[in-house]
């Protein structure tokens, strides 16, 4: 799709400008188009098959903050993104759960993306200062954006400008409990102004998610993709801070790489 298409309505997912086969289990797609408000947007997906028995998803960090580009490398995933919510000490304030240890409870109640030890994923509200015995992983975001394929915004705690202002946003959804779906939207650029919560939920609908929640945005939001499929760095977008960010959480995906594809 050229940029200069306005999408007026995503009820219908833009057609991709590239797209590629990261394994058989994960595809790699990227957008550019203006909105109905006739604003470049610049966005990326990932499709994950968890039906896969070599595919999974995992949180990774909770300890202190590194570039989601390190988080990717130094545990050998093909893909990641950055995750959940910190604060200025590097310290998790959203639910964080790694290989069945709880790293962090949420502040209030807010919702969380799960994997239970069948690679299972669902999304539900978990209060402040319990755990979510069920699973085995799971890392959390504010807020829930999506419910039952419908646009479901709430706030959990989030101000009216975080929701509804223009910002770079990363957020997952499931398509059902063994697909996923991956977004990170750039922002903060004459090449792409970002998106509400309101629009990415609309976006990822039209991707297919049936249920999404917002992970941490604005400067944090990167995606790294193993440079062997031809990035030199792996960092695909472009972060609105001029650099990475330095998280404290990211969501990688690993897979068997498809060593015969070159996407960048």
């Amino acid at each position: 799709m050229a940029l200069g298409t306005v999408v007026s309505s995503l009820a219908q997912s833009p057609a991709p400008v590239k797209s590629c086969s990261l394994a058989n289990s994960v595809m790699y797609k990227q957008y550019s188009f203006r909105d109905s408000a006739n604003q470049p947007i610049k966005a990326y997906a990932l499709t994950v098959d968890l039906r896969d028995p070599n595919t999974f998803i995992r949180p990774v960090g909770g300890s202190g903050c590194k570039k989601v580009s390190e988080y990717g490398a130094q545990s050998k995933a093909i893909a990641a993104v950055n995750a959940g919510f910190f604060d200025g000490n590097c310290k998790s304030v959203s639910f964080l759960k790694l290989n069945s240890v709880l790293k962090a409870f949420n502040s209030r109640e807010r919702s969380v993306l799960g994997i239970d030890a069948q690679e299972r994923l669902s999304i539900k509200r978990v209060p402040a200062g319990q755990g979510w015995p069920e699973v085995t992983n799971a890392v959390g975001g504010i807020p829930r954006i999506v419910t039952n394929g419908q646009v479901d915004v709430n706030s959990e705690g989030a101000n009216e400008a975080f929701i509804k202002d223009r910002h770079p946003r990363t957020a997952v959804g499931l398509i059902d409990d063994q697909h996923a779906i991956i977004v990170m939207v750039e922002g903060r650029s004459p090449e792409s102004k970002g998106m509400s919560l309101k629009a990415v939920a609309q976006f990822m609908i039209s991707l297919g998610a049936q249920q999404a929640v917002n992970l941490d945005g604005g400067g944090s939001s990167a995606l790294w993709i193993d440079p062997v499929f031809g990035d030199k760095d792996g960092v695909i977008n472009r972060p609105s801070a001029g650099q990475e960010r330095r998280v404290n959480s990211a969501l990688a995906v690993y897979a068997p790489a498809d060593a015969d594809t070159t996407c960048f």
